[in-house]
């Protein structure tokens, strides 16, 4: 449609004047007035001539201006009346009529002399409404006049075009900035065409332009955007607005005024703007404002839509390695392959940096269509020149994973991320020794590539880069757990967990550090935070155990700060797995996830606890090759310290090589070294370099000082400072430093001294530190208790070896009269004594050669005194005892050591000088030693003696009663001792062997305690169950002795096989040949030697003879040969057989 406009002139519409010729009355006259004149004043003033002589003789009007009067014009008799009146009354008084239309009072007419005709008052009233109606519409046209033209005035001053139209269409004004606005317009008329336009740009039908709409409707509108397209030119675009006019008391507009501004070049600016505003300027796509709005649009119209969420790797490297530019080239070469190699309808925008959004058509198959498309762009890329060019993308769909915006994000990004962790994991692995993953490694293979990442850590030599391995494994992680999403991983420091990694949350959290018990809560007090288990928490539940965990954080900062950068709020779900070493959490790692409360499955949890073995494995090893660092340094101090202690042969050179030792090793620039002195109760400085040198030879009293307190506490401690320490502040002359004492003890613990070390610099000692200050310390120890040592040693070495000597050769002996008698001998020579020897004071001991009386008898009166426990010396007549000067004049000195027995006295030691001697110590504790030597042989014998016949008695008892169960004859427990003794002799075995065959023989069938009687005394012939009850003897026998201690092993040896057969055929192991251990095969023939020879209720007793015939006959069967052969040579009796048991 077209739209023509056109100007014409500001003008005003006149009532029609009158025909000439219309009657002369007062009326006629008045109409045609009004009709010569519109002014208000002039109707006024030519009125009261209209009245006279016709109606009165005299006429006056006047105007009124509240209650002031003005004359407008006067005739006849009124002509005299003033030109000005005030008040009401006045009026009143000269009987104006006062001149009234439409309620409006427009003036006074004042009338004189009136003809009293019926007609008057009429005629008159006619007159005076015509006149007022006549005066109200002049003053109304002029009011309107003077506003037109001040409007005119106003609007052609106006930047604005102005345009007044009509209900008609008619334009009746269109100033003059109209007409240049608009150049096809001008005052004469419209020349030209032009359509109009939509702000849209679309064509705008007739009913839509402003001014009509305003006339139709009768309401204004506002910054209407109205364009124009000539059909030659650019287009024109104004905004305008738009007012209906109407007459008072109307509803229906008469016209309507449009004002409009030219916005052509605006609206050009702003759609660069716009367009600047919503495109990122490096690539040209569409950026995060178009992002968002097309989301929000899309999802609010309930589109099927597929959002992609894509961020280029190692953009970063790209710009560090080839500079910035290369960067730029690499995102506008990803965005042009992104709109190329689109699927149709799939649009892309750059959100900034390395990260882009692709929104796409939902449907099926469209995620691997994306993807196929997105991987088809990335190789147009690599063409260009980007070889290793790669992304990580995450999809979601809507309406079927989310409905919002930012949902679908979250989904989305979430998935990127994990993508693009497991890319990072992949290439962080191959840089830390594992294979490199290619990029596109699926979840499930990064836990392969963590596992061998891992070894590699482990088996790697030199230092495990931590910051980058605790990310790495993180973000394989979180890549290779189903539903996770971000993380942390806290690694134990001490008392603390620090957070060492973090993926998908802020860097802030790096380094928090939180208590055990902080941690402990977190993963739940009433589980069993060692064995190691994932726990989840989900909902509600994670912001209930965080609060539990906020509530003790000593911090409100730190609270803050946790549940800030960690989103604790966001949290849907949390996986939490303990990372445990030796029994102890070494670390914690959490899994979360920020978008599903279902996210994690028990497959999660189980890949959780196995990234959690790695990093128990990394520990582990980290830990070792720790601790070995420091084995090492300390094994090198200890070897500088041990090689500089070597040199010194007297202590005041230990002490000193400790000093220097200790300020070269440890990076101090003061040590000293304080001596214990225990007589005086003081550590006295005897060795200092730096500030101690001032201190030297000063004495520092028992007290509260950090060397005092290193001293009783018997290990190091430590001070960060010398000055603002009270334990420091005590030891004068000091600078300000840490300061670390390490005491030095000797091995029985008496106290040597301190070594004292501090530093010119803040920088407080370490672990390591401490220990090797330590490991010198006992260096240091060691060195000065050997040369203290060294020196006590040179004075007692002769005595020490005879002691020595003494103790290796009585030590050797058993029998104490012979240890009592080489002891008398060994000690005579150390002191030249006169005599020596012993006395026995009890039967059980036999002092060789002739009695000793005197000496016995200084014994016996000695032991007089209980409580002679030591040896009594003495060395001359003066210091005898009574009783030696007068049994024994010829002794002027001498020692007797008492032996004691089992808390009795037995005898006693001696020696004995014929001149005053003074006895030394060494020889003193040499005679005792003998005397004690003596004592314990002789409760040695006693004992084994008691013990052999206990044990003697209780295995013949045993024997015995066994016989008296069973139907053997009386005397076959000893007979069968004594034989098996006898033929053990023969076979010429040596003692302990004959031991453990005696002791078998007592109780080789021992195992018929178990056998019950009606199967023990059948006197007939036993079935095969009961046979195989009485094969059970044997183990059962072996069984039971195993519970002897003090039994002999090849005791249980004859008890168990004294019944198998050479052959193989015996039981209960079916052994055969030289398997049959020795003593069983010996042992048998004895047992079946007795048996024939005894009676027995269901047989006769056999002859020896028949009895060897049938041994013979068995040797290489049932018996050993060899041991037969010996059988037969023994010189046994002959006696008449052995009756059986009664």
């Amino acid at each position: 449609m077209s739209v023509r406009f056109r100007t014409p002139g500001w003008s005003v519409r006149r009532p029609t004047r009158a025909a000439p010729g219309a009657p002369a009355d007062e009326l006629v006259r008045l109409g045609a007035l009004i009709a010569d004149t519109t002014d208000p004043d002039a109707l006024l003033r030519g009125a009261p001539a209209l009245l006279t002589p016709t109606l009165a003789s005299g006429a006056a009007t006047y105007t009124q201006d509240g209650d002031l009067w003005t004359r407008a014009g006067a005739s006849g008799d009124l002509a005299f009346l003033p030109e000005h009146a005030q008040g009401a009354e006045w009026a009143a008084a000269r009987g104006a009529h006062p001149l009234t239309a439409h309620d409006e009072h427009v003036g006074l007419l004042v009338v004189r002399g009136a003809p009293h005709d019926p007609g008057t008052p009429a005629r008159l009233a006619e007159f005076t409404r015509r006149l007022a109606a006549a005066v109200q519409q002049a003053r109304r046209l002029h009011d309107s006049q003077e506003q037109a033209r001040l409007h005119r005035t106003i609007i052609e001053s106006l930047a604005e075009g102005v345009l007044l139209m009509d209900t008609s269409g008619r334009f009746l004004a269109v100033n003059a900035t109209a007409t240049e606005l608009i150049s096809s317009l001008n005052r004469s008329g419209v020349h030209g065409a032009a359509h109009p336009l939509r702000a849209d740009g679309t064509p705008m039908p007739h009913d839509e332009l402003p001014l009509v709409r305003a006339l139709r409707d009768g309401v204004p509108l506002s910054n209407v955007t109205l364009g124009f397209r000539p059909h030659n030119g650019p287009e024109r675009w104004v905004q305008t607005n738009v007012r209906p006019l109407f007459h008072p008391h109307t509803t229906e507009p008469y016209a309507a005024v449009a004002s409009f501004v030219d916005v052509t070049e605006s609206r050009r600016l702003h759609a660069r703007l716009t367009h600047q505003v919503a495109h990122d300027e490096l690539t040209g796509l569409p950026n995060r404002l178009s992002f968002d709005a097309d989301l929000e649009g899309a999802l609010h119209d309930q589109q099927p839509i597929l959002l992609g969420m894509l961020d280029l790797d190692e953009l970063k490297q790209v710009n560090d390695e080839h500079g910035r530019d290369t960067g730029d080239a690499l995102l506008r070469a990803v965005a042009v392959a992104l709109q190329r190699h689109l699927p149709e309808g799939a649009r892309a925008y750059r959100l900034g940096g390395d990260e882009f959004a692709l929104i796409a058509r939902s449907g099926p198959g469209a995620a691997a269509a994306l993807r196929e498309h997105v991987q088809r762009a990335l190789e147009r890329v690599r063409d260009k020149g980007y070889p290793t060019v790669n992304a990580s993308l995450g999809l979601a769909s809507a309406p079927e994973e989310a409905h919002a915006a930012n949902d679908l994000k979250r989904l989305a990004d979430g998935r990127m991320l994990r993508e693009k962790v497991a890319h990072r994991a992949a290439r962080q692995f191959g840089t830390l020794g594992a294979p490199e993953a290619h990029a596109a490694t699926v979840a499930s293979d990064v836990l392969l590539g963590a596992v061998q990442s891992t070894l590699a850590m482990i088996a790697r030599e030199g230092d495990f880069e931590m910051q980058r391995g605790w990310s790495a494994l993180l973000d394989a992680a979180v890549a290779a757990t189903p539903g996770a999403e971000g993380g942390t991983l806290y690694v134990r420091e001490g008392e603390t967990f620090v957070v060492r990694a973090q993926s998908g949350f802020s860097d802030l959290m790096l380094g928090l550090r939180e208590s055990i018990e902080e941690a402990h809560t977190w993963y739940g007090l009433e589980l069993e935070w060692t064995q190691g288990r994932a726990r989840l928490l989900t909902g509600q539940d994670i912001l209930r155990r965080n609060a539990d965990t906020q509530a003790i954080v000593d911090s409100p900062d730190r609270a803050d700060l946790y549940a800030t950068a960690g989103e604790v709020q966001a949290l849907h779900a949390t996986l939490t797995v303990p990372v445990v070493v030796d029994g102890e959490v070494v670390a914690q790692l959490n899994l979360d996830a920020l978008t599903r409360d279902d996210a994690f499955t028990p497959d999660a949890a189980r890949i959780a606890e196995a990234f959690a073995a790695q990093i128990a494995a990394l520990i582990a090893a980290s830990a070792r090759r720790t601790q070995e660092r420091t084995r090492r340094r300390e094994l090198e101090v200890l070897v500088a310290v041990t090689t500089a202690l070597h040199s010194a042969h007297h202590i005041d050179d230990a002490e000193a090589i400790l000093v220097e030792q200790a300020q070269a090793l440890l990076d101090t620039g003061h040590a000293a070294f304080l001596r214990y002195d225990a007589a005086h109760e003081v550590l006295r400085a005897v060795q200092a370099t730096g500030c101690y040198v001032d201190v030297l030879h000063l004495d520092l009293p028992r007290g509260r000082s950090i060397s005092w307190g290193a001293l009783e506490a018997r290990d190091v401690l430590r001070a960060t400072s010398s000055v603002t320490d009270d334990r420091v502040r005590s030891f004068p002359g000091l600078l300000q430093g840490p300061v670390m004492a390490a005491p030095l003890h000797t091995t029985s613990g008496v106290p040597l001294g301190v070594l004292l070390v501090m530093r010119d610099y803040p920088a407080p000692y370490s672990d390591l530190d401490e220990r090797l200050l330590r490991t010198i310390a006992l260096s240091g120890a060691n060195t000065i208790e050997r040369l203290r040592g060294t020196r006590d040693l040179a004075r007692r070495a002769e005595d020490f070896r005879a002691l020595a000597d003494l103790s290796v050769v009585l030590g050797a002996l058993n029998d104490p009269a012979e240890i009592a008698t080489r002891g008398a001998d060994l000690t005579r020579p150390l002191g030249d004594a006169h005599e020596a020897g012993f006395v026995s004071l009890t039967p059980d001991l036999r002092a060789p050669g002739a009695p000793q009386h005197a000496w016995a008898a200084l014994a016996r009166n000695l032991a007089r005194d209980a409580a002679w426990v030591r040896p009594v010396a003495w060395t001359d007549e003066r210091s005898a005892p009574p009783y030696a000067t007068t049994r024994l004049p010829h002794i002027r000195a001498g020692v007797v050591a008492p032996i004691r027995a089992d808390g009795r006295l037995i005898g006693a030691q001696y020696l004995g000088w014929n001149t005053p001697t003074d006895v030394p110590p060494t020889l003193i504790a040499a005679l005792t030693r003998v005397a004690e030597l003596t004592a314990q042989a002789f409760e040695r014998s006693v004992h084994l003696a008691a013990i052999e016949g206990t044990r003697e008695g209780a295995l013949l008892a045993l024997g015995v009663s066994l016989e008296m169960r069973d139907f053997e004859t009386a005397g076959h427990t000893e007979r069968v001792v004594a034989l098996a003794e006898q033929l053990g002799r023969a076979l010429h075995l040596d003692a302990d062997t004959l031991e453990g065959l005696r002791q078998g023989a007592y109780l080789h069938d021992v195992g018929k305690l178990a056998v019950p009687d009606r199967i023990l005394l059948k006197p007939g012939k036993l079935d095969a169950d009961e046979w195989a009850a009485m094969q059970r003897h044997a183990p059962l026998g072996f069984e039971l002795t195993a519970s002897i201690p003090t039994l002999h092993p090849r005791a249980r040896d004859v008890v168990r096989h004294h019944h198998e057969r050479w052959d193989g055929t015996g039981y209960p192991d079916r052994l055969a040949g030289a398997d049959i251990p020795l003593v069983a095969r010996v042992f048998s023939a004895c047992d079946v030697y007795d048996a024939l020879t005894s009676e027995r209720p269901y047989k006769r007793a056999w002859t020896h003879e028949e009895a060897l015939a049938e041994l013979r006959a068995q040797a290489g069967r049932q018996f050993d040969p060899r041991v037969i052969e010996a059988f037969l040579t023994l010189p046994l009796q002959t006696s008449a057989p052995a009756a059986p048991a009664d």
